[in-house]
């Protein structure tokens, strides 16, 4: 039986959209968003999955999608026109971090197939149109991703397991 699935969705501005969708027992679900024009979509499929989610600029857009169980995502967008997009699919217990504090930022994590990833992806104040994606397949992988300038672009793709990548730019 589902229960115990939790979401909570507080906006403040103009023209917020928020969609949450769970399926399965112990599902958490947290988005602040404050400004105007921001979207969040969120879908969790089985037990134990964590998402949250805080914009506090205009015009933000987050993605998450969690498929099996355990996994933990976490988006922090601060700065106007953002996109993130984090989708971690397979047996789960991943971990998947964004944090953008630029203007018109990018960032994808895409954790395929087994469990035990972990994605951080860091655009900090001045990494204006920077753009991260990371892809790892396998299990185990950690990939560091810190962007300090504008229109720094980083791919990450690792497809065996124990892999450790960090860019910093």
């Amino acid at each position: 039986s589902n229960y115990g699935n939790m979401a909570m969705a507080t906006q403040s501005g103009y023209d917020n959209q928020s969609t949450i969708t769970q399926i399965g027992s112990e599902n958490y679900s947290t988005s602040i968003q404050t400004g105007t024009g921001n979207s969040l979509e969120v879908f969790q499929q089985d037990g134990g999955n964590t998402a949250t989610t805080n914009q506090t600029g205009n015009d933000n857009r987050s993605v998450l999608f969690q498929y099996r169980s355990n996994n933990t995502a976490t988006i922090d967008q601060s700065g106007d026109s953002n996109f993130s997009l984090i989708a971690q699919f397979g047996i789960g217990s991943s971990k998947a971090e964004v944090t953008q504090k630029a203007v018109e930022g990018t960032s994808q994590l895409i954790q395929d197939a087994n469990s035990g990833h972990m994605a951080r992806i860091i655009q900090e104040v001045g990494a204006d149109a920077a753009s991260s994606d990371v892809h790892q397949i396998g299990s185990n992988n950690i990939a560091y991703v810190t962007q300090t300038t504008a229109n720094a672009s980083s791919t990450v793709e690792q497809n065996g397991s124990s892999g450790m990548t960090t860019i910093n730019q």
